[in-house]
């Protein structure tokens, strides 16, 4: 079905295709009639009137919000915020492209927003426009999460936040901030250092590049279980990478907000790793035929072979014991076990000794 200009495609059946946007010059031979364009086409074509945000910044916008969406979708948000959003670009393909968004803001000290209602003004949905906010994100950003995350207003899940090539410094005062209320954040940073020397040398070691350890160091700072902790959320994470011709500072960090409470999901989280603790314990007390907890025998459990507590073993004991087969489980380890020496035992032992040996010297002279 063809779709014009006046109606919006739905960003989730389009491709994109960063060299057919470069081929894309209005008047051009090559070019289908306005009506045949894509969303994204349509965009990219409007920027030609010289107004707004450039061709790059609408290529790394374009992407980032992809990047964005894979991991935290457009029903987990209503409200849209930009920091150092500049022209206002990601912003406003919020408000066209996400389905839900209601209001999106732009942090930003420079005013520089009239560009984007001008070339991409008819195609906001229900006349809505970025509201722009001209001052400094440590001002501005808790400013507007105030008013969204109040007592009367959506809560802060309801939020998501985003930093599309900020540098290093101003990338982590969002994360923090965003973090404090409990929204959703992505950030692409840029302009990366690492102000710890010993890092530096750890970059140089691994010969991973600065920019990708400083990008992977942002990461793991959002993993930690205190982050998200005083709004009562804990962040999963994410890396997403772009394409690399748009721009070198490719990577994409994704944190998505959950509640802690009733956390189903870290439940199972918790669970896997119990279970992989206790395979482990099992598996080094038949490496090592050492009981793995002292207080076996004081709490009652089943000391098991070699003092190995194998209270818990699940119905997989056979592959286990496949991978983890100790040695000295040969068949002489099996009888030593199975015979319990007493008086009677003893006697019977030394009987079959002696008539083993008389038979054996009986069929020596046989052969002779």
């Amino acid at each position: 079905m063809t779709k014009s200009p006046e109606q919006p495609a739905d960003i989730l059946c389009l491709e994109l295709s960063p060299d057919g946007d470069k081929t894309l010059q209005p008047g051009g031979p090559a070019n289908p009639p306005p009506e045949k364009y894509s969303l994204q086409q349509r965009l990219f074509h409007r920027l030609h009137s010289g107004h707004g945000p450039s061709l790059t910044e609408f290529r790394e916008s374009w992407s980032f919000l992809r990047a964005v969406r894979s991991f935290v979708p457009d029903s987990r948000y209503d409200y849209f915020v930009d920091v150092a959003g500049g022209h206002g670009a990601l912003a406003a393909l919020s408000l066209i492209v996400c389905r839900g968004v209601k209001r999106a803001f732009v942090v930003d000290p420079a005013p520089l927003g009239e560009g984007v209602s001008q070339v991409w003004g008819d195609m906001l949905r229900e006349g809505r426009a970025p509201e722009f906010r001209h001052e400094c994100l440590r001002t501005g950003l808790p400013a507007v999460l105030e008013e969204l995350c109040g007592s009367s207003a959506p809560g802060a899940q309801r939020v998501l936040v985003v930093a599309c090539h900020a540098c290093q410094h101003l990338t982590a005062e969002t994360l923090r901030i965003a973090g404090q209320y409990g929204c959703h954040v992505a950030v692409m940073p840029c302009c990366q250092r690492l102000h710890d020397g010993s890092w530096k040398n750890a970059a140089k070691a691994t010969k991973i590049p600065v920019a990708a350890l400083a990008d992977l160091l942002t990461a793991g700072t959002m993993m930690a279980e205190s982050v998200g902790e005083g709004a009562g959320v804990r962040y999963d994470v994410r890396m997403r990478v772009i394409d690399g011709s748009i721009t070198p500072q490719n990577r994409v960090i994704v944190c998505r907000a959950r509640a802690r409470e009733g956390d189903g999901g870290r439940t199972d989280v918790d669970g896997k790793v119990e279970r992989a603790h206790e395979r482990l314990r099992l598996a080094y007390g038949r490496a090592h035929g050492v009981r793995s907890d002292p207080n076996d025998e004081a709490t009652g459990k089943d000391g098991g072979k070699d003092g190995v507590d194998r209270t818990g073993v699940s119905g997989r004991g056979d592959l286990r014991r496949g991978i983890n087969e100790d040695p000295r489980d040969n068949l002489w380890t099996k009888w030593r076990e199975a015979i319990v020496i007493d008086s009677g035992s003893a006697a019977l032992l030394g009987a079959f000794a002696v008539g083993y040996l008389l038979c054996h010297a009986q069929h020596g002279r046989s052969y002779t």
